[in-house]
Order: C-alpha cells, then structure tokens, then sequence
C-alpha cells in the first residue's frame, strides 16, 4: 500500500511518524510525506518555540551534523534512511497537491496545515484519515490539548476519523484513545504522551484499511 502522510513541520508531527515506522517497516508499506510549515493563525509564542523552533532549528541540526542518532529520527534522517519522496507545500488544493493524493491509496493527516477541499477528498482512493489531538466533538480546531487542560478536564485523548468535508474536525469517528491528564506534568508532555497512546491506534487503523484493499 502506498501511504500519503500529511505533516507539519513540529516536533510532535516527527514523533509520530517516527512512532509509525516499526509499522511501516512491518508491512512493507511506501510512503511519501508532504509537509506544511504552520497551523491556524496566532500560536502562542513559547508553544511554537518548543514544537518548531528550538527541536528544528537547534537540536535537529545538530544531531545531523554529528550523526547522532538519537530514540527518534528528525525528518532528514527518516526521509534519507526510508528513501521517500518529501514535498514541502503551502496547501494540497492544487493540481500537484491532487497529483500527490492519486499517486496515493491513503491519505494520512497529523496536525496538517492545510484544510482538505472537497476536490483533493475526492481524489483519495481509500479516504483521508486525521489524528486530531483533541477529544471530539468537545475540542475541534487547534490547541484541543492546552484548551481541555486550560479547562482542567479530567481526561483528555486524541480521536481518530474520516475527512469526509471541508469542515473542521467533524468527519466520522473511528477511534477515540483516552487517558488521564497529568497536571503534574508539562503541556509538552501531555502532548507526547497523547501521540505515543495514540499512534500505535492510528496504525491499526491503517493496517484494517490495508486489508481490505
């Protein structure tokens, strides 16, 4: 199966793809990823420092220029180890964006910076899934983590679902992976566990879908 992954270029978009490769790897699947550089308008600025600026233009590079390989690869390491095609983009509503899609049989969206229009969702042979760090319907659109934390919920978690519109984060549910927030700990950290419980679901997802091409 050939895999689309639409990413954007944060430190939580890296580690779960890193978090997809032993699965990859598994099932011999190809992959191409395409990249955006920001999502939504207005991040606040010590959240955009801690997911892009210091890991991708400090820790990264360095761990390149001395070959370090590190418990995950940053995107140079993955995209040159794996050998897969990379595409940086500012939207995948173009012409190559819909030449990239039906190359493709599954398109996979982590904290993609551009809205599917209802053209590209039609180009997708076996669907559009989304990783939305949020619990839905609760927490649509960004900051779904800070903003259920903010709101000093219990239990927060990441859904798993059809881009079937335009329209943000309303698609068909497939999986919700929930678990307890830790107000002891970071922001950060919650985020990272949320990717690491709920990564390894998303690959299952993808392996179902897998099966039954």
């Amino acid at each position: 199966m050939k895999l689309l992954f639409c990413i954007n270029q944060d430190i939580f978009s890296i580690i779960s793809l890193n978090l997809l490769l032993p699965f990859i790897q598994r099932n011999n699947w190809i992959f191409s990823i395409v990249i955006t550089q920001s999502v939504g308008q207005g991040f606040i600025s010590d959240i955009t420092k801690i997911e892009k600026i210091i890991p991708l233009e400090g820790i990264f590079p360095t761990f390149e220029s001395l070959n370090i390989v590190g418990q995950y690869l940053t995107l140079k390491q993955i995209i040159k180890k794996y050998q897969c095609d990379y595409h940086e983009v500012k939207t995948i509503n173009n012409d190559f964006g819909y030449s990239l899609i039906e190359a493709h049989d599954l398109v996979v969206s982590v904290r993609f910076g551009s809205i599917f229009k209802q053209v590209a969702i039609n180009k997708a042979k076996q669907g559009i899934i989304n990783l939305h760090s949020a619990i839905l319907p609760d927490y649509r659109g960004i900051l779904g983590t800070f903003r259920a934390l903010a709101d000093r919920q219990e239990t927060i978690g990441a859904t798993i679902h059809k881009i079937s519109d335009s329209t943000i984060d309303t698609g068909e549910v497939i999986e919700i992976v929930k678990f307890k927030a830790d107000y002891q700990a970071t922001l950060f950290n919650n985020l990272l566990s949320l990717y690491q419980k709920s990564v390894p679901v998303l690959a299952k997802v993808i392996e179902k879908i897998a099966n039954n091409i």
